[in-house]
């Protein structure tokens, strides 16, 4: 009996703990990007010239001199998708969050391009 317990208990562990997050890292591959910086509620970004935005990952906030300014930066994309439940607590209230893509750059490397 015992080990049937141990046999419940585990396959319930492995099927919790193997549960799928509603953060989905569809990719990371290296990009070069040229855009505008600015600095977002969810970090400092850059906006290419066609609307697109990169979350820079580790810089919080674009100091003065490099705001709005064109920037280049090299790095790793990591694309995540939120969804709409992961504004909801665990007693199904809703929290701040975002709903759809973030791209954030990581380990960026980054000059201003005059």
């Amino acid at each position: 009996m015992k080990y049937l317990y141990f046999i419940l208990f585990s396959a319930m562990t492995f099927l919790c703990c193997s549960e799928e997050s509603n953060h989905d890292n569809m990719e990371e591959k290296q990009i070069t990007i040229t855009g505008t910086a600015y600095n977002g509620k969810g970090g400092a970004l850059v906006q290419t010239e066609s609307g697109e935005t990169y979350y820079i990952g580790g810089i919080d906030y674009w100091e003065d001199d490099i705001l709005e300014k064109q920037v280049e930066v090299k790095g790793f994309i990591q694309t995540e998708t939120f969804k709409e439940e992961d504004l909801k607590d665990e007693t199904g209230a809703w929290k701040q969050g975002m709903v759809g893509n973030k791209t954030t750059v990581l380990k960026a490397k980054w000059t201003v391009v005059d």
